[in-house]
């Protein structure tokens, strides 16, 4: 199963063919609207947002794509489907400060904890954070990564790539479109062992062409 994840800076229609490219099974749309979506039928898709900019989770034509628990805390929007002759759950992120970016996810993780563990599930999106960002006070993303754990979920990226949270060498931010302002704040949270391969959008193809500040990530996880 192939899981893209994007945030789309609410540019969507003009990055919409190069994401169909990378040929996802099941596609993850940060900063996006709902009027992007116009062409898709209504089962392939479940939206959540904050006036008109949202996530999305997108199901390819002829899955079925069920609305899952709903989760008050920041945006996160989740749903299940049939795939493979497996089911899937998936939550899709877009962190917001609620009242920190840390704070919102680890009350989503605790609210659907038990949801995550009934089948195979992904949390992917814009989760807005990095172990770089630690504050002198409070949570830091270091917390959240200890909830996936304790759920047995783990990044994908690291998990492939064994580079350390914090020192990723390959940014999915560019902060102020600037290349050399890049971070790691998109993720893909994955069962543990289950992730094959994983790849980062580059700058050029992305951002350096106008259609998004950040770039995606792409997981492939075996599914069986």
């Amino acid at each position: 199963m192939r899981v893209v994840a994007w945030n789309a800076a609410m540019n969507l229609p003009k990055g919409w063919s190069r994401i169909q490219d990378l040929r996802p099974s099941v596609l993850i749309v940060s900063e996006c609207r709902t009027a992007d979506f116009r062409s898709l039928p209504a089962s392939q898709m479940v939206w959540l947002g904050k006036g008109d900019r949202g996530v999305a989770i997108i199901a390819p034509a002829g899955v079925v794509l069920t609305p899952g628990p709903e989760v008050q805390s920041s945006i996160f929007v989740t749903g299940s489907f049939e795939i493979f002759d497996r089911h899937f759950q998936i939550v899709g992120v877009c962190s917001k400060k609620d009242p920190s970016y840390t704070r919102g996810t680890l009350s989503a993780i605790e609210q659907l904890s038990g949801w995550s563990r009934q089948h195979f599930t992904v949390w992917a999106g814009d989760f807005n954070q990095s172990q770089k960002f630690k504050r002198p006070a409070g949570h830091n993303f270091e917390d959240a990564k200890l909830a996936f754990d304790s759920i047995g979920l783990e990044s994908s990226y690291h998990a492939i790539t064994k580079e350390p949270f914090g020192a990723e060498q390959s940014p999915t931010y560019f902060q102020y479109w600037r290349e050399e302002r890049g971070f790691h704040i998109d993720y893909a949270f994955g069962p543990k062992g289950a992730s094959r391969k994983v790849t980062v959008g580059g700058y050029e193809e992305w951002t350096a062409t106008s259609i998004s500040d950040h770039v995606p990530i792409v997981v492939d996880f075996a599914t069986g």
